[in-house]
This record gives C-alpha cells, structure tokens and sequence, in this order.
C-alpha cells in the first residue's frame, strides 16, 4: 500500500536510515528510538508520512534538518521500485 506522499512504508525507513547513517551508527539508532517514542514516527505500513519524518527532524535539529531531509529525499529517489 502507497502512502499519501507515494512511498512505500519499508522504503521510507531505509531512506531515513540511509540519510541518518552519517550520523554514525549509534546516533542513528538513538535519533530513530527518539523520534518513535517522543515524536511518534512509526513505519509501519499506514503509520506516518514523509512530512511527518520532517517535522521531528526539524524539532531535533532545527533548520540544520535540511541536510538530513535532502540526503532522505535523494535516497527515496534512488530506491528502484
């Protein structure tokens, strides 16, 4: 099933993990943690959108969530389908 912003759930989670894995490992992991149990971000499938995503990284890093959104945004482009 297609989310309202036309990705897929499983892919959606790859990409953000992707674009956060310059952070290291363990920030990605804690930043991932955070954002499901303080922002509600889930991915499973119906669960959350790609400006959800955006919203909790903006409240984390402020303006600075740009760099991680640009790289989530070319990872879900470069996904094939």
């Amino acid at each position: 099933m297609l989310p309202k912003n036309g990705y897929r759930y499983d892919r959606l989670g790859s990409s953000l993990e992707r674009a956060l894995s310059v952070l290291g490992d363990s920030s990605k992991q804690n930043l991932i943690l955070y954002m499901t149990t303080h922002c509600g971000i889930s991915f499973e499938e119906g669960q959350c959108s790609v400006a959800e995503i955006e919203n909790a990284l903006k409240g984390v890093f402020g303006s600075g969530s740009t760099i991680i959104t640009d790289r989530m945004h070319r990872e879900l482009q470069s996904i094939p389908e």
